[in-house]
């Protein structure tokens, strides 16, 4: 694994979650069951998946929102459609990256907390 799986992974770890480390036609994704905590979906439970498009986290954030089962958070931007994983899983990869946002954050934000906090809650406060 590179550094920055190991250190997103244990970031995630420090927040409760078990994460686990997948590879995906991208690359890189760290899994997590993670309950959706706002939005039409709040309360529902899902794999998401955090993938990565460029290597040097946190400078370079993770880009890749991936979830299963699929929820479209009606303006898809990732590859085509959906991909079935060795487990039989169905993933919906979303291009999401938290760019707007992260570059201006204090290096000590930059971390899977404010990720988690801002970024992912975010997408699910507008499905």
């Amino acid at each position: 694994m590179s550094s920055d799986v190991d250190r997103v992974m244990s970031e995630l770890e420090s927040l409760g979650y078990a994460p686990e480390h997948r590879s995906w036609q991208r690359g890189d994704m760290i899994v997590i069951n993670y309950t959706i905590e706002i939005g039409s979906h709040a309360g529902e439970e899902v794999h998401l998946g955090i993938g990565f498009l460029e290597t040097g986290y946190p400078e370079y954030p993770p880009h890749w929102i991936l979830v299963s089962p699929p929820i479209e958070d009606g303006s898809h931007a990732g590859p085509a459609g959906t991909f079935i994983d060795n487990e039989g899983r169905t993933w919906l990869p979303m291009s999401r990256p938290p760019s707007d946002f992260w570059d201006s954050l204090a290096p000590e934000h930059q971390n899977m907390r404010t990720y988690l906090l801002r970024h992912v809650r975010r997408l699910w406060s507008q499905v």
